[in-house]
């Protein structure tokens, strides 16, 4: 029998923000399955066994840690153990956190990254980061017009403390190479509207480009040229929130120099013309 395999459209209902936060208190025992997106656990009551790819990992009260997208896992020998889920997919660009996934976040999530990362939490480390969750449970249940930005502040916050909670652990990043992609990543967030280059890409980062692509498609889940026109594209979705600037103009403030092929790839991704999106 195949391993399940969970969906994003199986969790995310607001298309403007792929993120949700899970209560599982208890958390049931579940069979090896994966998930389309990456999943943040912060285990807040008892013990249990984390099957990673065939590896067992012993969690309890207090265990942070980052399941990335598709990767096969499950829980087994629980002993009322209680846990918040939060799952998101930072390859969607239409929502606020695809912009913030420069050098302050992208680091830090990876730090978390099991089998080789995670943290441990208690005191006022593990309230701090338990209020936060709690806080995100409170908007995403609120309905308020603007509870998608706010869990979105929230996370960030979350995420940076978590980040902080792991350096002064002195947890770092092993790999010298993510550590390379991390601030190419946050180069070409930066600097978008530069004519970038594969070649250009994979000489900043100081690796080949097979290896370049490989690792940053792990970090991120795209490859380094797609993730440059997303980056484009969401800059230009709030340059549209100025009536005063044109759309071809817009186009070559973004890094696309022509503005039919702007507004092709901008329908593609969104939905709707530029011009719709700016009425909208």
């Amino acid at each position: 029998m195949a391993d399940l395999f969970l969906k994003n459209e199986d969790y995310f209902r607001k298309k403007q923000l792929p993120l949700v936060l899970l209560r599982r208190d208890p958390q049931p025992e579940f069979p090896l399955h994966s998930h389309e997106s990456s999943e943040l656990v912060f285990v807040t009551r008892g013990h249990g066994r984390h099957v990673l790819s065939g590896n067992d990992r012993e969690i309890s009260a207090g265990d942070v840690f980052l399941i990335h997208g598709k990767t096969r896992h499950a829980y087994a020998d629980l002993h009322d153990l209680a846990l918040y889920n939060i799952m998101f997919d930072l390859k969607e660009f239409n929502h606020p956190l695809f912009a913030l996934q420069g050098k302050s976040l992208l680091p830090s999530l990876f730090l978390l990254k099991v089998p080789d990362g995670g943290l441990h939490l208690s005191g006022e480390m593990f309230q701090t980061v338990l209020d936060l969750i709690r806080r995100i449970e409170e908007e995403q249940h609120s309905g308020s017009e603007d509870s998608s930005a706010m869990i979105a502040a929230l996370f960030m916050q979350l995420v940076l403390h978590l980040g902080r909670f792991a350096k002064s652990a002195g947890i770092t990043q092993k790999n010298p190479q993510f550590s390379r992609v991390d601030e190419l990543v946050d180069e070409i967030t930066e600097n978008s509207a530069r004519k970038w280059t594969r070649a250009e890409m994979a000489k900043s980062a100081g690796m080949s480009l097979s290896t370049l692509t490989r690792h940053f498609r792990e970090r991120t889940g795209v490859a380094p040229l797609e993730y440059l026109i997303r980056v484009r594209l969401k800059k230009a979705s709030i340059l549209l929130q100025n009536p005063e600037l044109g759309i071809a103009e817009i186009a070559d403030m973004t890094g696309f120099s022509d503005s039919n092929y702007f507004c092709r790839l901008f329908r593609k991704n969104f939905g709707v013309s530029p011009g719709k999106y700016r009425q909208e």
